[in-house]
């Protein structure tokens, strides 16, 4: 399978940069701190494809460019909203990964030759709404 570099480096910029527009929920941080942080995702990313390097698969490696990511995006702030921030940008995540996943896997959208293709649209539609239902009563829940 070919992966190339510079289309597997944009679509994770995109990716974590429409992840860390979620940020403004609980904090305002400018464009250019959302885009240094989709960066620093973006490269973790493509060194983490590309380079056999052990540790970078290691959790701590993970976490600490987490941690770096949205401390790029809150700080300064206090430790309280900076918590409240990775906690939420984490179930942010998980929700969109698994998402996409089970949108991919179970619908065989990706899949030309599929004769349903017409109704696995509907169904991606519909799942697109129960995530946004369910982003949108986690924001509430995050906002009181």
């Amino acid at each position: 399978m070919t992966i190339y570099l510079d289309t597997y480096f944009f679509t994770n910029l995109i990716a974590d940069y429409l992840l860390m527009c979620f940020s403004n929920i609980i904090i305002n941080s400018s464009n250019t701190k959302k885009i240094l942080a989709a960066l620093l995702g973006s490269i973790y990313s493509c060194l983490f494809l590309f380079l056999k390097y052990k540790y970078l698969y290691s959790p701590p490696v993970k976490i600490f460019v987490f941690l770096a990511m949205c401390s790029i995006v809150a700080l300064p702030c206090s430790l309280k909203k900076f918590i409240k921030l990775c906690i939420f940008l984490l179930f942010i995540s998980m929700i969109l990964s698994g998402f996409i996943y089970s949108s991919i896997s179970f619908f065989d959208v990706l899949n030309p030759r599929n004769p349903l293709l017409f109704k696995s649209h509907i169904k991606l539609l519909f799942c697109i709404y129960l995530t946004a239902k369910t982003i949108k009563k986690l924001i509430v829940k995050i906002q009181m």
